[in-house]
């Protein structure tokens, strides 16, 4: 019977260390931002363009930030996964030098371009909206990455919140990867040059990932329909849109040489959008893709691009930063 006890309880030991770990390490943030609210959401609403999709509870942090918002201010808001998710919003708002509105960064790791459409419509119907950066990257919008998790999660008790939230295969995958290139950056950070092999190493893992997904590319279409119909909204309500493509790493494309076809995709993309609204678009090679102490990996780059990409987006300067309009490059 002792025996029966210790394997119950090293089983039971592995789950609480396991689920330890994803909660230090869970990528959206579930025991901060979501408990933080939990109690306090009555309506949230998650709705596509027609508005039809309606829940109570939603585990996903930017849907909780909305609904603690005031409705009788203005915000301008920002769309995206973590290529643009540690844009420092107080630093932008400091370069507009614009007091009256109030800037948002609603991106989140992982977030593909459908979670994001649908992110929109949600918070044009929650708050008064200025202005909308919406990341427009091409390899995001590859049928591979097409991931709805906000749509699966309707009229949800509390613990059944919880449950498809901890048990979720997307969720428990990322909280994994998150820990692993924690751990990976943290030896890499203490050891500096000493670790050269394991920061080449990390670098060689998201090049092989993104060979993956390229050989499988196809531009999802249903995507670009839904961004062209966003900008139809914000053209009728008055917001601004800007479309923004992210710097990419020259490393990349330099090893996987089939990205070239998807810039020329992407291009004629930007040309298709540009009548709608404009777009900035920082996704392609110049020197920014090869300042080698500025890129993390081989999707994510660091503090001093990101001060670069917020000049551009403030229009303080527009370095490394070319815009469409009207079906071509005006700048």
């Amino acid at each position: 019977m002792i025996r029966l006890y210790k394997r119950l309880g090293i089983i039971c030991l592995f789950f609480v260390v396991y689920y330890a770990v994803f909660i230090r390490f869970d990528l959206y943030d579930f025991f901060g931002v979501r408990v933080k609210y939990f109690n306090e959401i009555e309506n949230t609403f998650i709705v596509d363009e027609s508005g039809n999709r309606v829940t109570k509870y939603n585990p996903y942090p930017t849907i909780k930030y909305i609904n603690c918002l005031s409705d009788d201010k203005t915000y301008s808001v920002i769309f995206g996964d973590s290529k643009i998710d540690r844009i420092d919003v107080r630093n932008l708002a400091r370069i507009e030098g614009n007091k009256d509105t109030k800037w948002l960064n609603l991106s989140y790791g992982g977030c593909p371009p459908e979670e994001s459409i649908l992110e929109f419509y949600y918070t044009t119907k929650r708050v008064k909206l200025d202005k909308v950066i919406f990341e427009l990257d091409s390899k995001a919008l590859n049928t591979y990455y097409n991931m709805d998790r906000l749509s699966r999660i309707v009229d949800l008790s509390g613990w059944e919140l919880y449950k498809s939230y901890i048990f979720d295969y997307y969720n428990n995958r990322m909280a994994l990867e998150s820990t692993i290139n924690y751990v990976k950056k943290k030896i890499i950070s203490e050891n500096g040059i000493k670790n050269e092999k394991e920061q080449q190493n990390f670098y060689n893992e998201t090049i092989e990932a993104d060979r993956q997904a390229t050989d499988v590319y196809k531009m999802n279409s249903k995507d670009v329909d839904s961004l062209i119909e966003i900008a139809k909204y914000c053209k009728e309500n008055g917001i601004k849109l800007i479309f923004f493509s992210p710097p990419i790493n020259g490393r990349l494309y330099d090893e996987v040489p089939k990205n070239f076809e998807i810039l020329k995709q992407a291009d004629e993309l930007k040309k298709k959008l540009s009548y709608y609204a404009t777009v900035y678009d920082m996704q392609y090679i110049s020197d920014l893709s090869y300042m080698k102490d500025e890129w993390e990996d081989a999707w994510h780059y660091g503090e001093g691009i990101c001060r670069i990409i917020e000049n551009n987006l403030a229009g303080k300067n527009q370095k490394y930063m070319r815009i469409y309009e009207n079906g071509g490059i005006v700048k």
